[in-house]
């Protein structure tokens, strides 16, 4: 039988290293999908075998993977209202999805900027005073209400701007206001917000 798994895992690798690239889309590192897993691996070290580990599962279409921990998640749906993409946190989580599946918009941290009430650097408000803001529930509001949005900015913890441009009134120190959807995220402050570029995962 062991014999039989090492073949079934040789054949599983031939395909993955013909066609990888096309099967799985990988996302950017420090990113997570919090759903809940059909299978934990707690030894895997490289990603490309958690990729492997995937195909094992019937149910599965994209996995998360921790380097330091050599932890491979299992995962049997990609839900964007769960994602955690790239910012300070999740270190050195990343995710790989089978294609094809459903997109989510991410966001990258650039930094932080000054605003003015009385001038605001962007153009629309998708939402304020809000006890759920975060920098994911930003960058989908942003594109939902203009696909040419590219830049969001959360500020004094539960506003949400977006816009094409960013930074006519220049760089700020201290964004340190907590995001209200989860304190572990900054989102600005007065009259200062926390930049972020927004894109596509396909």
């Amino acid at each position: 039988m062991q014999l039989l798994g090492y073949c079934i895992l040789f054949i599983i690798t031939l395909v993955w290293h013909c066609s990888g690239s096309v099967l799985f889309k990988m996302w950017p590192m420090g990113s997570y999908m919090a759903t809940i897993p059909i299978y934990i691996y707690t030894d895997v070290e490289e990603f490309d075998t958690c990729i492997l580990k995937c195909f094992l599962h019937s149910a599965c279409v994209a996995i998360n993977f921790h380097e330091e921990t050599a932890t491979c998640e299992v995962l049997e749906s990609v839900d964007c209202n769960f994602k955690r993409v790239t910012y300070d946190g999740h270190g050195k989580w990343r995710v790989a999805h089978s294609l094809p599946a459903s997109g989510c918009v991410a966001q990258t941290r650039i930094g932080c900027y000054k605003d003015s009430q009385s001038d605001r650097d962007m153009p629309l408000r998708a939402y304020s005073d809000t006890s759920n803001n975060h920098p994911d529930r930003c960058s989908t509001a942003c594109r939902e209400a203009n696909s040419d949005y590219i830049y969001l900015g959360v500020q004094n913890a539960r506003g949400c701007y977006c816009g094409s441009t960013f930074g006519k009134h220049g760089t700020a120190s201290s964004c340190s206001k907590a995001c209200t959807g989860d304190p572990s995220i900054k989102c600005g402050g007065f009259e200062k917000q926390d930049i972020y570029e927004i894109y596509d995962l396909p």
